[in-house]
Order: C-alpha cells, then structure tokens, then sequence
C-alpha cells in the first residue's frame, strides 16, 4: 500500500473511528478546568527541523489519541493511550500507533497553564521534539484572526522556498468550527482540508494552484471525490507570511473570503505567553528555541529582534516586556543555599578569592527532584570595592568558566569591584559536571551521533535530568545566587550562550541588573546550532541583494548569485591550479564565505574575477599561502592581458545553471585568453551544497 493510499485510509477511516470512540462520554468537546478533557492543537517542530500538524484528543472515560501529520501527502503518525489529571496537568501514557503496540510506552508528562495549555516541560524530548504544547481548540478559535506567529520567520520561508507549502486556519462550518489545512505542492497540485475534529471523516478538496504575479490562485476540482461540474477559482494574496483569501468565483467557497491562512512554520515558531494555574503570578515558561513575555500581545512583535550584535554597555537596564517579569517554572518548594568551599587550584588568582556551591533542584518544575551544586567563585576587589559587583556568564558550554575567570582577574574593572565568575549548572566545576569521555577525536558523522547517545544514556542511568539544564533554570540559578549572597544588583556580562542567559536575566529580574553588557549573543528565540550554516548563505545573498540594488556595483558584477553557483560546480570537477591554490569549488565557496567577515565588500569582485579566471584579481583580494604564483613568475593575469589559467565560464552563459562543466584534459595558458580544450557538459555535481545554498 503506497503512503498516500495509508494516509487517506487513516485519515477517512481509523482516526474518525478512534476519535468518534474517544469523544463518547466526554462532558464537552473543549471542557477545559479539572478534568482537561477535550481536543488540542499544537504546531511543533520536529527533531529534523520540519513543522508539522499535531492534534492530541482527551476522553473524559482516560483513553487518548494523538495524531501528528507532517502534512505532506504521507500518511500522519498516529498513537493511542490512557491519560489522568496531575497536580499539575496531565499525565498522558501512550502504548500503540497504527501498527500495533509500541515497543516500550511513553509517559509524558504534560503542565497546564491557566488557559488551559498542556505543555511538556523545557528540554523534555520524550515525544521526540524539542518540546510540545498543546492548546485548547476552543481558544484557537477564539484567536483565530490574531493567532501566534512568527511573521520573521514565515516571511523569510516564503522568499527562500516561495508560496509553495502548508497553510492553517479555523472556519466556521455545521454546529461548529473546522480545522482547516491548505497545502500548496512544489508541483503544483493543492488540498483543502477541512476536520471539525469531532470524529467525523475531514473533507478533502484537490485542485491545482499557480503564481499569478506573487498571488497564488488555487483551482479546486473536486470535494471528497466528486468532481465540481464547474472549478472554483480561489484568489490569495501572500501579508505578511499570511495567505489571505480574496476572491471565490463560487458561493460554495464564499466562506474562505477574508480568512487568514497561517504558514506552518510561523505558526510552529511562534511565541506564545503561557502560565502555571497557581495562586501565584502566571510564570513564564519557555519553549526550546522560544522567547516568552507575560501579558504582553501574542504577535510576532514579542521577538527578540531586537537582540545587540556586539558589547554594548547601558547605564540602566528597561525590561523588554511591559508587564512584571516572572521567575522560572517553579512546581516545587525549596530553599536555595550557598556554602562555601575551599578553592581548586585551577582558580587561583592575586588578591582574596572566595569559593562556593550553591544547591538548588536539578529540575524546579518536579517534585522530588534531586539537588545540585552550581559553582561560583569571587574575586574581591583590588581596592574598596563598590557595593554592586560585576558578575560574569561565560558562554557554556564551549567556552571555559576557568578562561574566562583568568581574564577578569587582570582586567581593570576588578579595582574598584568585585567580580563573581558562574560556572552554569552542568558544565566546569559544577556538579555533575555533564562532560561526555565517550566523544572520540576525529570520528565521522555516525560515529559522533552513537558517541553523543551513548553518553546521554549514561548521564540519564547515573540520574542526570536532561531537562534540568534547559536555559530558564540557568536564569533562576542567577537570581537564587544573588538572594542568598544579598547582593541586591550586579553589572551583568554575558558571552555568547552565557549573553542569552543574561539577556533573560534582565527581562525577568530587572530590579537585579545595573548594567547589561551583552558579548556575542545569541538570539533568544534561534537555534544557534542549527542556523549556523544556514547564516552563512543567508548573508551571501544579503551582499548579493544589496549589490544588485546599487546600479554601479550591479553594472560591474552582475548575476552573483548564479555565477557563485556555476563557478563551485565548474571548480570542483576542474579545481584551479596547484600553482594558484585556490583549490576546487567547495574550498573557493570557503573562501568566499570567509570574506564576509571583513563585511562582504570584496566578495561581488572576488565572485566575478573566480568566474572570469581573472586570478591575478582573486590574488590581491584573497591571497592564498604557498600559490597565487602567476606563470612564469611574473606574467599579469588578468582580461586586460590576454591571459587566463581556465576556461572563461562567461562562454557559457547560455547554458543552463543545472548543466556543469567538465574539461576532458588539463587546460593549457594561451595568449587570446581561451583554452585548448573544449568543456562538455557532464551530470557528475556535488549538489548537497548547491541544493541547500538554493532551498535551504
């Protein structure tokens, strides 16, 4: 049975069956308070990087269905189980998909925000994301003009990918409201899909869809495999990383007009405000990858866009969020203590040095969770020391505490005040310190993920909660340190992932930060690792964007883009010569991306005189160490001179940019700037790098 086939079957038979099953008996589609039942909707993003549609039914009688669907044609994931209240929200233990039984159960343990929202805590993968939350459909609905959205990031998918993708939004349809899902296929097929959720099969639209000058018009055929005797024409215009319907030429789809359709990936990105239902001020939880502010709007504009790129020191510290901070998650009481110990030896320094632990829960969102040891030494000032310190975050965990406290020890600011050095929890001389003996120098790819596993099993057999090390107990962990030290405000500094830390810090703890000085940071709401490839590209097409806006730079190097692409392929099936050392394509696509940290000024003429063969140029902007010797030890290189080391790629700029380039036998240097040699066209290209460089 192919997939689609498994995907209609799913979706028109066993899901409605086990959701029709599951909805019997429960008090109200979305009763929400003490019982919890109903349906819930989430858009999470999965450990691949893609979105995808999750839909978690709660039967009061405690069976449950979880149904999670990347959208694509492929039949969804689809699991079943048993759920009970928590003190805290809802325990969910899931036990078969749609093969049978699962080879081991799943437990997940789901909080409640006052609202209703079951999230899994920070850092928990258990269902194998970075993190899920579930909202009441009821409240979708009531938010469904004004949903949480990353316009940033649903923007930036459309203008890398085009409109080609998945859309979400909620409709009014029979006795209630409909989850209604339209795909846009690269090839050009569309599918409306509309799902009350109420156990009854969705209805299923097919048609086609084409760019009409930047709106796409979608044409729907058919309705649950009855063909329209007359198309329906639907109009869309792209807001702002939003589909929204303009035109139907038919009433049967006059309900669609002025609906706002979600891209996925905004949707799944978003920030989103939520809260423990306690006695006690919502808290702010935040998700993996996500940035949260109480009571402020959920909209886009919650980023945090506005994140310095380089050290900058304020005087005073605004909080970025207009209502009253909140402490991390917190489902358990404690009492944070500091005791101090002797000094290791690596942490020796002039002047008076004081050494300590604090002890706080692994994990402050369960109960019964075991204590750890986050270690902090104190460098007093040289002279009389000023009542507010300057505490320090290195960016754990590459950077070392122990390097960074080796700096300040000298650094100027330490004569008039006294330096606190934090060793985050899980990382220097913090205990457990989660180190991983396992990773092997050198290992490939493989070898490197089982190295990881291994030593995450390990650390989780040794006790270690992963989810206690996500980044809002590293914040709680700086506001616990200055209550027990009664250090009422401190200058904070923040390095890199430290910069984060600190960052969140002031948000939530504004009364606490004097000054903020922020060193390399890393966005709130970004993957760091995950973007850092992603980055580079990005800003080549930033230079390339910004060059072809400007009429003289575009009139002396034009179509950038699509030349860096011809001349990567062209070089790594015929790589530049040993006496130039420029290498093959993927070393000069090296050394194009390393300009960009002289700013980018120089990679339009570099990109243009690599394409050309122009290396006497490529030389003077990109010298490379042991070549860059021109021929015979002197001669020029250059169009001017007549001369040229490879086959100028201009030649060939009818052919088209998926075609490469090969030369059958070495080139040869002539005097009329042509080769010997003629290039052929040749289907053997890396293309892993070209593909992601286009479609990231």
């Amino acid at each position: 049975m192919r997939r689609s086939q498994l995907r209609l079957l799913l979706l028109a038979v066993v899901i409605p069956l086990l959701a029709s099953a599951f909805l019997v008996g429960a008090p109200s589609l979305f009763a929400q308070g003490e019982t919890s039942a109903g349906v819930y909707k989430g858009w999470p993003v999965g450990a691949d990087g893609r979105s995808f549609d999750s839909t978690l039914y709660l039967n009061a009688d405690g069976s449950v269905l979880l149904v999670d669907d990347v959208l694509d044609g492929t039949a969804p994931d689809v699991r079943t189980g048993f759920w009970a209240p928590a003190a805290a929200g809802v325990v969910m233990t899931l036990t078969n998909d749609a093969t049978g039984p699962l080879a081991q159960p799943l437990a997940v343990n789901l909080s409640a925000t006052a609202e209703g929202t079951l999230f899994t805590a920070p850092g928990d993968t258990t269902l194998g994301e970075r993190g899920r939350r579930f909202t009441p459909f009821a409240q979708i609905v009531a938010e469904r003009n004004a949903l949480p959205f990353s316009t940033d990031l649903a923007v930036a998918t459309i203008a890398s990918g085009g409109p080609a993708g998945t859309y979400k939004a909620v409709l009014p349809g029979g006795a209630g409201w409909q989850d209604v899902t339209l795909t846009l296929f690269p090839d050009f097929r569309a599918t409306l899909e509309r799902d009350a959720l109420d156990g009854r099969a969705p209805s299923l639209s097919y048609g086609a869809w084409q760019d009409v000058a930047g709106q796409p018009a979608v044409t729907i055929t058919e309705i649950d495999g009855n063909a329209y005797t007359t198309p329906v024409v639907l109009t869309l215009a792209p807001e702002n990383g939003v589909l929204r319907m303009l035109t139907s030429t038919d009433n049967r789809a006059a309900e669609l007009v002025g609906v706002p359709f979600y891209r996925l990936e905004g949707l799944a990105n978003a920030v989103v405000v939520t809260g423990i239902e306690t006695g006690a001020p919502a808290p702010t939880v935040v998700d993996p990858g996500m940035v949260t502010a109480p009571g402020a709007p959920l909209t886009e504009t919650t980023l945090a866009t506005d994140v310095v790129a380089a050290p900058v020191i304020t005087e005073f510290v605004t909080a970025t969020v207009p209502a009253q901070p909140a402490p991390a998650v917190v489902a358990v009481d404690y009492q944070p203590a500091f005791e101090a110990a002797p000094c290791p030896v690596d942490v020796q320094v002039d002047g008076v040095v004081t050494c300590g632990f604090l002890t706080v829960p692994e994990n402050r969102t369960r109960a019964g969770s075991r204590s750890i040891r986050v270690f902090a030494v104190t460098m007093a000032s040289l002279e009389e020391a000023l009542p507010d310190p300057v505490l320090v975050l290195a960016g754990a965990p590459g950077e070392s505490p122990l390097q960074v406290q080796r700096w300040f020890a000298t650094a100027p600011i330490r004569e008039t005040r006294n330096v606190i050095v934090v060793h985050p929890r899980g990382a220097g001389l913090s205990e457990p310190a989660l180190t991983c003996p396992e990773l092997a120098d050198g290992a490939d790819q493989q070898a490197l993920a089982q190295s990881l596993a291994n030593c995450y099993n390990r650390l989780v057999q040794e006790g270690v909660d992963p989810s206690g090390y996500a980044v809002d107990q590293m914040v709680a962990d700086i506001a616990d340190l200055l209550s027990v030290l009664e250090i009422e405000q401190v200058n904070l500094v923040g390095n890199d992932f430290g910069a984060m830390v600190a960052r969140l810090v002031a948000d939530r703890y504004p009364e606490r930060v004097r000054t903020l000085v922020l060193e390399s940071p890393r966005p709130v709401d970004a993957n760091a690792a995950l973007e850092a490839a992603r980055n580079q590209y990005d800003a080549l097409r930033k230079v390339f964007a910004d060059c072809a806006a400007d009429e003289e730079c575009a009139a002396a190097y034009p179509d950038l883009e699509p030349r860096l692409i011809r001349l990567v392929e062209w070089y790594n099936v015929n790589p530049s010569p040993e006496s130039i050392g420029f290498g093959d394509g993927d070393a000069i696509l090296a050394q194009t991306i390393l300009r960009l940290v002289d700013g980018g000024g120089e990679v339009p003429a570099l990109v243009t005189a690599l394409y050309e063969g122009d290396f006497g140029t490529a030389c003077r902007i990109a010298p490379v160490a042991g070549g860059c010797l021109l021929p015979a030890g002197e001669l020029p290189l250059g169009p001017a001179s007549g001369y040229t080391l490879t086959v100028p790629l201009i030649a060939n700029d009818a052919a088209p940019l998926t075609e490469t380039m090969t030369v059958t036998d070495s080139v040869t240097v002539t005097d009329v700037g042509t080769a010997i040699d003629t290039p052929t066209v040749s289907e053997q290209s890396p293309q892993s790098w070209r593909d992601y460089f286009e479609n990231p």
